[in-house]
């Protein structure tokens, strides 16, 4: 698994997507109450094992903010991208 090296004091997970080039949308953040560091981090490494993180400007619709228990950005954000997450239509 790719490792994010997330600060010791990550706890949640917060997606902000791009509406337009004016607008952004908060989503509610999420952590991982067993070990929220350790849950951030495993999320963030299968997002990109499934092609959800992207270097690409084109394919980033949002980023995703690590923040720590102040509700901080606590590292830097990474682009998120529903190309290779889209599923095949029958």
């Amino acid at each position: 698994m790719r490792n994010f090296n997330l600060p010791d004091d990550a706890v949640a997970l917060q997606p902000v997507r791009f509406i337009s080039d004016d607008e952004l949308r908060y989503y509610t953040a999420t952590t991982f109450p067993n070990n929220p560091r350790g849950g951030c981090q495993v999320y963030l490494s299968r997002c990109a094992i499934a092609g959800g993180i992207t270097e690409s400007q084109e394919e980033a619709v949002g980023i995703c903010d690590v923040l720590n228990s102040d509700s901080e950005i606590v590292a830097d954000v990474y682009p998120v991208s529903y190309t290779h997450l889209t599923l095949p239509t029958t």
